[in-house]
């Protein structure tokens, strides 16, 4: 190893210290999720059970919604470093803007981003009117939320009355100048997963009109957005990914393309 990084200070690479990190680990984060609290549910009309059927996955002759997927997860580039972590997330911005500025974006044909709209925190400025179609899609989550001050609510007690199909209500969050709405979708059966949490996904928007920001989203639209997460949820990598009761395919192929232009690491370790 101290060869390794003598060579790498010749060329002008610096290394910090370091440990052993794996990110393959269930308790590994994809960041520090320090959420601001849900303030309201966040549709118009709610429903009246706090959840929904969203009407099933669509018919095979229905165009599917989304037409693009970007992967920017540390744990598929194996990045723990939080310096690379954040010129990742500004990449991410810049691909979803000029999809948008190019009209490559539209109300039929979205951009799915592979987990959390993280874009809310960053300090760089962005055009918020260039993720009016672009959709956060994560299929891990911090176990519970705030609601309010101080109150803390478990998400497998609002997850674990949902069928298959069924979302929960829209939920808000504000930070800073913008505004976002999630929700819980179970796109498995609950007898065919392993765990409360097993086959469900967490989706996010962006609240960008004046009526969303003020009113919350139309339960049409959130319910077309989710019927479409369910119909891109076969073919399943089944026993190909642990992760495989949550996977979307077409984010699954999206991981599996990125990490087979990897350097293996029997190459890596011939080049020293």
């Amino acid at each position: 190893m101290s060869k390794i990084i003598d060579i790498l200070n010749g060329i002008g690479i610096h290394c910090n210290r370091f440990e052993i990190i794996d990110l393959d680990r269930t308790e590994s984060s994809e960041w520090d999720e320090s959420e601001s609290p849900i303030e309201k549910p966040f549709e118009d009309p709610p429903p009246t059970m706090g959840y929904r059927n969203v009407g099933g996955q669509c018919a095979p002759s229905v165009k599917p919604l989304f037409r693009y997927f970007i992967d920017g997860s540390r744990k598929t580039y194996r990045v723990a470093d939080l310096a690379a972590m954040e010129r990742m997330h500004n990449m991410e911005v810049r691909a979803a803007s000029t999809l948008a500025k190019s009209d490559y974006l539209s109300n039929d044909a979205m951009l799915a981003i592979d987990g959390s709209l993280m874009f809310r925190e960053k300090k760089d400025e962005f055009d918020i009117f260039d993720f009016r179609n672009v959709i956060g899609i994560a299929k891990r989550f911090k176990p519970d939320f705030t609601v309010g001050d101080k109150k803390k609510i478990d998400v497998g007690s609002v997850v674990r009355k949902l069928e298959y199909g069924e979302r929960t209500t829209v939920f808000k969050r504000t930070f800073g100048n913008t505004t976002t709405g999630s929700w819980f979708l179970r796109i498995r059966p609950p007898d065919k997963v392993q765990s409360g949490l097993g086959g469900v996904v967490k989706l996010e928007l962006f609240a960008l009109d004046r009526d969303e920001r003020e009113n919350g989203f139309d339960p049409n639209r959130i319910d077309v957005i989710s019927r479409h997460v369910l119909s891109e949820r076969n073919v399943t990598p089944y026993g190909a990914d642990d992760r495989w009761a949550t996977h979307l395919y077409p984010v699954y192929l999206t991981e599996k393309y990125l990490k087979n232009h990897f350097m293996s690491a029997v190459a890596f370790k011939g080049m020293f």
